[in-house]
């Protein structure tokens, strides 16, 4: 399976209402000044290329990026490493809870969503949940509260809340999504960043 590109890829997250942090193309030092004179540290940098499914296993993301410093000694990394159609990318970084947001194709029943948690171990742990397009906002919830780590989403052991209705609404937007543009095979958000205020899909993969 090919990716959809980048440019696309923004254009289809801001049309169906999934909010997604600052993130930019950048070329040169000074695309990097630029984002970062308007965003703020910490950033992400990483890779983005039609062909390139998981970046973590080939050390293409940088987190925790907090000095021009680090960030020009790691653009200058990451442009040793890549060719072709492959594109640098900055992104503000946001803390919170990992989740994974995604659809699959079902030869039954159509656009499968799934919700659980994200993160490099959802592998691992495979905490989801699944419904069927298109959903609504009570479905939607029903799917976040069937996962084994809900309690972490509602401020387990002092820690933060989730805005769960703001959650619930972007799982009903990628079903709208997944409905709509039938050209998408496979949707891969991972992690989507949730805080008590923020919902936004940090990675997002588009499969054709």
């Amino acid at each position: 399976m090919e990716l959809l590109n980048f440019k696309k890829s923004k254009k289809l997250l801001n049309k169906y209402n999934i909010p997604f942090p600052a993130t930019k193309s950048v070329a040169s030092e000074k695309d990097l000044k630029s984002f970062v004179n308007s965003y703020k540290f910490p950033v992400v940098l990483k890779v983005f290329s039609p062909n390139l499914l998981h970046r973590t296993e080939k050390d293409l993301i940088v987190l925790n990026i907090n000095s021009y410093k680090t960030l020009k000694q790691e653009f200058s990394k990451l442009k040793s490493k890549i060719s072709g159609q492959s594109l640098i990318l900055i992104q503000k970084q946001f803390q919170g809870i990992e989740l994974i947001l995604g659809m699959k194709k079902d030869k039954s029943f159509g656009p499968a969503i799934l919700f659980g948690v994200g993160g490099i171990f959802v592998e691992i742990l495979n905490d989801v949940s699944w419904g069927i397009a298109p959903l609504n906002l009570s479905e939607a919830q029903n799917m976040i509260n069937n996962i084994k780590a809900k309690k972490i989403l509602k401020g387990y052991r002092g820690k933060e809340k989730v805005d769960i209705k703001k959650l619930a609404q972007v799982l009903v937007n990628l079903s709208n999504l997944a409905l709509k543009e039938n050209y998408i095979k496979e949707i891969d958000f991972n992690p989507v960043i949730a805080s008590k205020d923020k919902c936004l899909a940090v990675d997002f993969k588009f499969l054709l």
